[in-house]
């Protein structure tokens, strides 16, 4: 599972990203049209992610991001052998 761990330290994952994705879009004051078109994804593919009803592919979910200002980085978790 992909987990993106926000700065506040809660985990964000694939699953439930859409609530941040919203939240950020709407302090913006953009329709969801306006997103879409700035990411180059579908106004629907914006709308089923927000609402949580599909798991968005990292090929759709990035340009989201980072029309919206978020970086996606990943780093080594740790783990015993």
């Amino acid at each position: 599972m992909i987990e993106l761990v926000s700065v506040d330290d809660n985990v964000i994952t694939l699953e439930n990203i859409g609530g941040k994705i919203r939240d950020r879009r709407m302090r913006f004051g953009w329709p969801a049209a306006y997103l879409a078109e700035k990411a180059n994804v579908s106004p629907y593919s914006v709308i089923k992610i927000e609402q949580g009803e599909v798991r968005p592919r990292l090929d759709t979910v990035l340009p989201i991001l980072d029309v919206l200002g978020y970086e996606l980085t990943m780093r080594e978790k740790e783990w015993s052998q």
